[in-house]
């Protein structure tokens, strides 16, 4: 799709749309929403035309001073393989006017779906050459999974591994010569790759200022204040979500674990050394561990209380007060990690945010292409209030010039991403970065 914009006489923008099919099959549902609004000044309609050959609809609208152009494929028309259209939205400005001008479409487009067929692109590429395989996918919908979802996923060979119920989704496996004939008969809004995401100081704390937050320091003034304690210790009665490898609770730091969750009492019989409040595996195994090690060193920077030994204040975490719950994903191979166990991981902490007390959840892991799944279930929690944290990446060495190398979900507009830096309090060369804007 290319839009062009002409200046007309009179203060009139003409916004022309040429959109062009270039799926392997015909379009029944497609929508765009052209808006131009006012930041100050007045705008007024000025007219709006759909394509020559009737297959869109055209209606433009004036409220509360905005002017919108919506376009729309009729009930029971197609945009044909290899077809072009053409359709325009024109409006009006009063002297001084100054417009801020957009669209958006519908289906929304992903950095993973280039050729818009709801399909990850790298599920594109495993269809070509994987013949009747299994690939793991993650499909999602615009409302919740029916029975006749799941059935028709069946009747092509597909068979349904986990639900996703909070984010419309359900994992399953399905061969890759089935795949696009399932996409093309399914009413999906996303079908989602499984890939691997990859794992991304004992001065931690001291880069961040954290120590002298604890002494009540939050702005340069060396005099403690008491109640700002809390807010960067952490205290007893929260706890942190670490979505990564798992949790070493023989380590002191990390030391002590009850499910708070399934004890009777709840949080009021916690022992007060009780680290780990909750656990979840994605293999099942209720026993906490940790085999690679990269999650108990995050949970430590997070929120370890550095094990009472010798130097053990020098070791403590950010917010070392706080409680820990696990959340594991098994890595594949030695380091990388599977994205539909990550999202089951998340899906599964949802419902229990308020008897964890999680106020936080933190993954230290990363996708280098787009997985609306892992979004969205990250999203998920956010709007349930936690604040989700990500490491930004270690990619920046890695990607080209005027790229960004933020990882995935760290693009997601309400997560708190966060870069690396080394002993001497700047940025490590390899911390990823994104675009300004």
């Amino acid at each position: 799709m290319h839009a062009h914009r002409k200046h007309l006489a009179g203060g009139k923008t003409r916004v022309t749309y040429q959109f062009y099919n270039n799926l392997d099959r015909d379009l029944a549902e497609f929508a765009l929403t052209f808006t131009a609004a006012p930041i100050y000044g007045v705008v007024t309609a000025a007219g709006s035309a759909a394509d020559a050959g009737g297959i869109f609809q055209a209606t433009q609208t004036t409220a509360s001073g905005v002017v919108t152009c919506h376009f729309s494929i009729r009930t029971g028309r197609v945009l044909a393989r290899d077809q072009q259209v053409q359709f325009s939205c024109t409006y009006a400005e009063a002297a001084s006017t100054s417009t801020v001008a957009y669209e958006t479409t519908s289906p929304a487009p992903s950095a993973a779906d280039v050729n818009f067929n709801q399909v990850h692109d790298l599920l594109d590429q495993a269809v070509k050459g994987d013949g009747a395989a299994l690939l793991p996918v993650i499909v999602m919908f615009d409302r919740a999974v029916t029975p006749a979802d799941r059935a028709l996923f069946v009747q092509h060979g597909g068979s349904i591994l986990e639900e996703f119920a909070s984010i419309h989704a359900f994992l399953g496996q399905i061969p890759a010569n089935k795949l696009l004939g399932y996409r093309a008969a399914a009413p999906v809004a996303f079908i989602d790759a499984s890939l691997s995401a990859q794992p991304e100081l004992d001065v931690a704390t001291r880069n961040s200022r954290a120590d002298r937050a604890w002494l009540g320091d939050t702005d340069g003034n060396t005099n403690p204040i008491s109640e700002t304690l809390h807010a960067v210790e952490g205290d007893k009665q929260t706890a942190i979500a670490i979505v990564d490898s798992g949790l070493d609770d023989a380590h002191p730091s990390l030391s002590g674990f009850q499910d708070v969750r399934t004890l009777a009492g709840g949080w009021g019989a916690l022992n007060a050394a009780t680290k780990i409040v909750g656990w979840y595996n994605w293999s099942g195994s209720a026993s906490i561990f940790d085999t690679d090690g990269h999650g108990s060193h995050v949970a430590g920077i997070a929120a370890g209380d550095g094990g009472g030994g010798a130097g053990a204040l020098d070791l403590r975490g950010v917010a070392h007060h706080a409680r820990l719950v696990g959340v594991r994903v098994p890595t594949a191979g030695t380091t990388d990690f599977i994205t539909r166990t990550v999202v089951a991981g998340l899906v599964w902490l949802r419902p229990f945010l308020d008897d964890y007390h999680v106020v936080a959840v933190n993954q230290s892991l990363g996708l280098a292409t787009a997985s609306p799944a892992w979004e969205m279930a990250t999203r998920a929690l956010i709007q349930a209030g936690v604040v989700a944290v990500k490491s930004a990446g270690n990619s920046f060495h890695t990607t080209a010039p005027g790229s960004s190398s933020i990882t995935t979900p760290g693009g997601e507009p309400k997560v708190l991403t966060v870069g690396a830096v080394n002993d001497a309090d700047r940025v490590a060369y390899f911390s990823s970065n994104a675009l300004a804007g």
